[in-house]
């Protein structure tokens, strides 16, 4: 039968950013697009005929709350994510568990209860290594933000037996900058770190600005480092072909710029960044399909405000965090050996307003040629997150199967080529 919690996968993460999108929002949706996708499942759905599918289909949307119109024209960007997610209902390999909402308290508590504590001779904690599961994962989180937004896969049923490391620069269950520390200064206490563990080989996933630590790594360590997974990270400071950069992370430089021209414009500039953003305006995004799809894929979850915000939050954080970001931005320009891109994976998100996927690939280019690259589509930057599945049926492709790429999901496109071109 139709697996209905995987159909309505993409349901839940829309309602996850926007929860009254669909209230607000008709959708456009094609008859015969429709139909395309519902043949793919229908020898396993269980349906006597595409059309009762369809109806069964139509239901469940129904009662999530969709509403759409049908029409001639191609779907619209939103509708065509709900029928890229019809085939991959029949893929027991996308896993639906992991909670997706952790408190401090929990994460916490989740550290203490499935991981052991790695300590210092001091008693400090440098880290926390899983239980259970197989070849260890480092896992490296944006600086300065929570862990708890990794708490679909600290918590979650699947093959890695992960390390979380204690950054001597970062509060690890809270968030927030307390030291400026380089790209290569934390590299080199995350190799301290693996050493004392002494494992054979440790895969990295490296999210976001951490993606320049995991390539410092991959440097430092050498043959201890097995697999390098860089999950929509940024090299920015590296000069590309098409010098492309996001308007996120140009924005970012603007009010860092205030920070750095004097010690006391930083509390002021962090009671900018920490004013809410406004939600976007739906009706006026309605006549632009492909605008209210980039406004809706590029969201976070709802309610991780004071998270991400949290390597900013306090002037003395801000500090650091701008100290840290031009440092790195300047080890990014000047680098000049080639990284081992045989061993470099990129998985990155079709909308990520974060960071520019085009300097991305372009950089990785240069510097890492023979990556792997993948996207999933209606992704931002939040992949661990909302796309959670994709990410851990990915993980298990790449650094335990071997699997290659053939038969993908629907969801997953394989990049090729300078700038992330489709395979």
């Amino acid at each position: 039968m139709l697996d209905q919690a995987r159909l309505l996968a993409v349901v839940g993460e829309i309602e996850a950013r926007s929860p009254e999108f669909f209230e607000a929002n008709t959708l456009r949706l094609n008859g015969d697009e429709l139909g395309g996708a519902l043949e793919d499942v229908l020898p396993v759905s269980g349906a006597a005929s595409v059309e009762a599918l369809r109806d069964t289909v139509a239901s469940a949307w129904e009662s999530a709350g969709l509403r759409w119109e049908w029409g001639p024209a191609p779907s619209d960007p939103i509708a065509q994510e709900l029928l890229r997610a019809i085939p991959d209902t029949r893929r027991g390999d996308l896993p639906l568990d992991g909670d997706a909402t952790a408190t401090d308290h929990d994460v916490e508590q989740l550290l203490s209860r499935e991981y052991a504590c790695v300590r210092d001779d001091l008693g400090a904690p440098r880290g926390f290594i899983r239980k259970r599961g197989g070849k260890p994962l480092l896992v490296l989180n944006a600086l300065g933000l929570p862990i708890g937004l990794w708490s679909r896969l600290l918590r979650g049923d699947h093959d890695h037996r992960l390390i979380v490391p204690v950054l001597p620069s970062c509060d690890l269950v809270s968030g927030g900058m307390t030291r400026t520390m380089s790209a290569t200064e934390v590299a080199e206490s995350l190799h301290g770190l693996l050493a004392d563990l002494a494992l054979p080989e440790v895969d990295v996933l490296a999210w976001c600005n951490a993606g320049r630590i995991g390539a410092a790594l991959l440097r430092e360590a050498g043959d201890t480092i097995g697999r390098l997974v860089l999950l929509s990270p940024t090299f920015r400071g590296g000069a590309t072909p098409s010098n492309n950069t996001s308007a996120y992370e140009d924005s970012l430089h603007r009010l860092f710029a205030l920070v750095s021209g004097g010690p006391g414009r930083a509390e002021r500039t962090a009671v900018i960044l920490g004013r809410p953003q406004p939600a976007p305006d739906w009706e006026l995004l309605s006549g632009d399909p492909v605008e209210r799809a980039y406004a809706l894929f590029s969201m976070p979850r709802k309610g991780l405000e004071s998270e991400l915000k949290a390597p900013m939050a306090s002037s003395d954080s801000l500090v650091h965090y701008v100290a840290r970001t031009y440092i790195d931005e300047a080890l990014t320009a000047d680098m000049q050996a080639g990284l081992p891109g045989q061993r470099i994976t990129l998985i990155q998100g079709s909308h990520d307003s974060v960071v520019s996927n085009l300097h991305t690939n372009e950089w990785l280019e240069q510097h890492a040629p023979g990556y792997a690259g993948y996207e999933v589509s209606g992704a931002g930057h939040y992949i661990q997150d909302l796309q959670y599945p994709y990410l851990v049926h990915l993980l298990r492709r790449i650094l335990v199967d071997r699997s290659g790429d053939r038969d993908l999901p629907a969801r997953v496109r394989k990049l090729t080529g300078v700038g992330g071109s489709p395979s």
